[in-house]
């Protein structure tokens, strides 16, 4: 799994400091950054994405999961607007980075095809989702983007 801690140089140890585990993330050719994760068992790869509000899975890539999508109540501008479609969510039960596991984390579903298409131009890995603001924010993200390592912590 790609997710593991890498040598501590001394931005590392500073963060080890502060409570945070360092998760290392791949840099693909197309200039992504991703991250390796296990959740609900199966192994996938998100992308980073410091400007989605959440982290989203697509539905078809992570249908082994087997996950109960469901639509979220409430919300929406009136329940017969047509040109309304809420993104359906499931309860994950938590993303295991190596170095680092979230607790259970709700998240959207995003086909990610159009993604997956530029990636394999530049024949990179496909990837099944998107890494968002919610597991950033929840655990407190700093990111090293030089040295492709993302630092997670708890409690704070």
């Amino acid at each position: 799994m790609g997710a593991t801690v890498e040598e501590v140089d001394e931005l590392g140890s500073l963060m080890k400091l502060q409570g945070y585990s360092c998760i290392t993330l791949e840099r693909l050719r197309s200039g992504f950054l991703t991250a390796q994760v296990i959740a609900e068992e199966k192994k996938l790869r998100l992308v980073l994405d410091t400007g989605a509000s959440g982290t989203w899975l697509d539905a078809e890539r992570t249908s082994a999961m087997n996950l109960k999508w469901s639509k979220v109540p409430g919300g929406a501008p009136s329940e017969n607007d047509p040109d309304w479609a809420p993104s359906p969510q499931a309860e994950v039960g938590g993303f295991d980075f190596g170095a680092f596991k979230t607790g259970p984390m709700r998240v959207g579903t995003y086909r990610v095809s159009a993604l997956n298409e530029h990636l394999a131009l530049y024949g990179d890995p496909l990837v099944d989702g998107v890494l968002g603001g919610d597991i950033l924010s929840a655990y407190s993200a700093r990111i090293d983007y030089p040295g492709r390592r993302l630092y997670l912590r708890s409690g704070h």
